[in-house]
């Protein structure tokens, strides 16, 4: 124990800090993280109308069953990401391909076709200790936490997202759960700014 009496991590992962990124690694993008849905068109709402995620590209696959949809929080100001978006050509898939493959950040949303015929509500685990999907109605703590976005005020981000009636709750002092329809996967609303005082009430 410290003088403050607080306990201690023994664990240094501040010295990983100073690990050199390798030369073979000096290109490589953190560009996806994938999460399975049953509704596309409801998980679409929620991350571009929600949240201001573009969908930049996707691709149906009726051979193999499934579809893609890749999204990214785009830049707005002038000269942004979402201005480079824009002046692809839509019938450009090659362009549009390699824009997708060089933006960090993206949520990949894959869609088994056939699923949303299923008649759970809930046909996917999402990795914080839920029940869907196990044999013996035990409860499942995965690896799959949430996805972060991160927002100048998370109040005010809160109060928009009630008013637009999207499911959420407070966390703590600077985040707030936001939760995706049906799947109740979590996204974490996060504050930019680490000063922030008081709970979210909502």
């Amino acid at each position: 124990m410290t003088t403050d009496d607080q306990p201690t991590v023994s664990f240094d992962w501040q010295a990983y800090q100073k690990v050199p990124k390798p030369a073979e690694c000096s290109d490589y993008i953190m560009q996806q993280t994938m999460i399975r849905v049953k509704d596309p068109a409801r998980s679409l709402d929620f991350y571009t109308k929600a949240l201001g995620f573009t969908l930049i590209w996707g691709k149906d696959f009726p051979q193999w069953g499934f579809s893609v949809y890749f999204l990214a929080l785009l830049d707005s100001k002038s000269g942004g990401m979402l201005e480079k978006f824009n002046s692809i050509s839509s019938g450009d898939w090659e362009a549009r391909w390699k824009f997708c493959c060089t933006t960090p950040g993206c949520v990949e949303l894959t869609w088994n076709h056939g699923s949303e015929k299923e008649e759970k509500e809930k046909i996917y685990n999402t990795g914080n200790a839920d029940t869907t999907g196990t044999n013996d109605g035990e409860k499942v703590k995965g690896g799959f936490g949430h996805l972060g976005i991160t927002v100048p005020d998370v109040y005010e981000a809160c109060e928009r997202f009630h008013k637009m009636g999207v499911r959420h709750r407070d966390d703590n002092v600077h985040h707030a759960k936001i939760m995706m329809p049906i799947l109740n996967y979590i996204s974490q609303c996060i504050s930019q700014c680490i000063s922030v005082l008081y709970p979210i009430q909502l």
